[in-house]
């Protein structure tokens, strides 16, 4: 097994920034008054910034760590930023919101610096296997987003539900990922439109579309939309 050089821990510095610091967010967290948790939205901002900074001074470097499990190049980067800002819109439009629910909790910050860093590690992915690893970790912290509000039933019925759709779309998705290259520049490389190649990458994406963030948040606006009507009772009139 190849020794881990500081050009590796160079590569992956962006997401260790992200990884840490909501690791930090949920210490925090313990120690925070319920009044003062708005400063926990600003310390996962500037986490945001500070990775978006690391970002920036590799912005054009291009190099492969990990014995090619991990690739950074532009493109990568210039999607790490999307990421960055997304993420840091998200947070200063929670604040508010959390406080009129009355869901204003320190962990809903921590989780949403966790989907990121999962999202950062499928964006500079060389592997099937970190693509996977990337998708979990992101798909894992929006099963306890999309159940974030714990006073309610439906927003637990959503998060439960798709946790179980996401369970079976993952094995799913391991099971065409063990029939293909892990190696995506293997695949690209070997990639001839026969049968077999057609079967393989079709077995690997049956899995995919349950696993996107939107789904769970589609599921619970399903679930209010047919909310349960009373019946209206017949009325008896009298002669």
């Amino acid at each position: 097994m190849p020794a881990v050089t500081s050009q590796d821990a160079l590569a992956i510095l962006p997401e260790l920034i992200v990884a840490v610091g909501a690791c930090l967010l949920l210490l925090i967290d313990l120690v925070t008054p319920q009044r003062q948790r708005a400063l926990l939205a600003y310390g996962s901002f500037v986490v945001v910034a500070l990775a978006a900074a690391s970002t920036l001074s590799m912005l054009f470097g291009q190099r492969e760590a990990f014995s090619g499990l991990f690739v950074l190049d532009p493109f990568s980067s210039y999607f790490k930023l999307l990421l960055y800002a997304a993420t840091g819109l998200t947070i200063l439009l929670s604040i508010r919101y959390l406080e009129i629910e009355r869901i204003h909790l320190g962990e809903y910050y921590a989780f949403l610096l966790f989907t990121t860093c999962g999202l950062m590690v499928m964006v500079s992915s060389g592997d099937l296997i970190m693509i996977f690893l990337g998708l979990e970790l992101a798909a894992v912290s929006l099963y306890i987003l999309a159940g974030i509000n714990r006073r309610e039933s439906r927003p637990i019925e959503a998060s439960a539900k798709y946790f179980v759709l996401g369970s079976l779309s993952s094995a799913i998705f391991l099971y065409g990922m063990s029939t293909s290259a892990a190696r995506l520049r293997r695949c690209t490389d070997r990639w001839r439109p026969t049968p077999c190649c057609w079967w393989r990458w079709s077995s690997c994406w049956p899995g995919s579309p349950s696993k996107p963030p939107w789904h769970p948040f589609t599921c619970g606006r399903q679930m209010s939309m047919k909310a349960p009507r009373r019946r209206s009772q017949p009325i008896c009139l009298s002669r």
